[in-house]
Formats: structure tokens, sequence, C-alpha cells
């Protein structure tokens, strides 16, 4: 009789890989640096309230309705896509996603020159309004007068 000498390969015992779980990411997964900044950005106020006249100056302009087509059509306007006072607070595509208080006096007025789409009338009336509520809402969480 011929004895068996060699070992059985052992198997390793495998447990199963469950999915991550869906709902908000752990800060080990969005990172420390990209959530402190994003911190920082959202809580540091700004120096004063929005102020149409005073942070974006006459714009648009009659040349600037002319570009648009719509200077001589009463029905239409050129309407500022995001409006001036969503960029002062929450950022401008143009200028890299800064705060339009960010911005420098220059910077502003550059900026209210680009983004003009022309606009109906009562769509730019009502769309007066939301913004308005905004600018005050946007004042009151700030502690702005």
């Amino acid at each position: 009789m011929v004895s068996d000498t060699s070992e059985k390969p052992q198997t390793e015992k495998v447990e199963p890989v469950s999915a991550p779980k869906a709902g908000k990411p752990k800060l080990s997964d969005t990172g420390m640096a990209s959530m402190q900044k994003a911190e920082t950005k959202d809580t540091k106020p700004p120096p004063e309230a929005y102020d149409r006249q005073k942070h974006y100056g006459n714009t648009p302009t009659r040349a600037d309705r002319e570009k648009l087509g719509i200077a001589d059509n009463p029905n239409m306007v050129a309407d500022h896509n995001p409006p001036l006072v969503k960029r002062y607070y929450e950022g401008d595509p143009n200028f890299g996603g800064k705060r339009g208080w960010e911005l420098t006096d220059e910077q502003r007025k550059e900026s209210a020159k680009l983004g003009l789409k022309p606009q109906p009338i009562d769509e730019s009336r009502a769309q007066g309004g939301k913004m308005s509520a905004y600018a005050k809402e946007k004042k009151q969480a700030h502690g702005l007068s």
C-alpha cells in the first residue's frame, strides 16, 4: 500500500464584498481640502449688500441692446444670464466662479457686459420680482443692512 504524503491545498474562505451604501459621501471620500475650501467660501459674508448701480453700473447700454437686435423693440429687454445679483452672491462664471463682491470694480463692470440675451419684458418683470426677494434673503442671511 502506498501512502499519500502530498498535502491537500487549503482553500481560503473569502467573504463577499458588499456594495458601498448610497447616501452622503464620507469626508474621507470627498477629501478634507475640498470640504474646507467649500466651507470657507460659503461662510465668508460679503462686506456689503448688493447694490445694482454701485456694483455693476448702467448696463445694459443702448449699444448692448443694439448688438442683441432689440434696441427699438419695447417688448424685449437685455437679460443678464446669470442675473447680476446671483453673480454677486454666488459666483460669476465669467471670472472663474469668484463672487461679484470678490471682484474689482472694473471686473464687475466688465461682467455686466457679458452673458446678455434677449428676454420678453413680461419674463423680465417676473424675474425681477424673484431676484428682489432673493436679494432680500441674502441680505438678511448675511446680516447686512
